[in-house]
């Protein structure tokens, strides 16, 4: 079973090590260095299924009631608009200025809201 402990120690340097790397791929601009958006896409996604696992071992332990069920639904689709539209600025050969900003909205959007519940939880 994942502990809290566990889990922050994982999530956290993961979080951090996906911001970090999108901090560095912003300010060196196109073309985007391969090894750098493997790290960030790879630190995201573990990041990602972190949080999906806890949610689901949350869940069989005490299910979630309805409210809590809709802003795992908000976040977990904030996350994929966060992937799929950065797929799109590091696919793109066309302008890619609005993608990026998309990319820039779900990405904060989702950190919000996990940090948010982890907050939460907290309490």
């Amino acid at each position: 079973m994942l502990n809290s402990e566990i889990f922050q120690t994982l999530v956290f340097p993961l979080t951090f090590l996906t911001l970090m790397s999108a901090s560095i791929l912003s300010f060196a601009g196109r073309p985007y260095n391969k090894r750098l958006v493997n790290i960030h896409r790879l630190s995201a996604l573990g990041a990602v299924a972190l949080v999906a696992f806890k949610v689901y071992r949350t869940n069989r332990a005490l299910p979630l009631s309805v409210d809590e069920w809709a802003f795992v639904v908000l976040t977990a689709s904030s996350a994929i608009f966060a992937i799929v539209s950065g797929g799109i600025v590091t696919a793109a050969k066309m302008p890619y200025q609005s993608a990026l900003w998309l990319h820039r909205i779900g990405s904060g959007l989702t950190v919000a809201l996990v940090a948010i519940a982890a907050f939460a939880s907290l309490n």
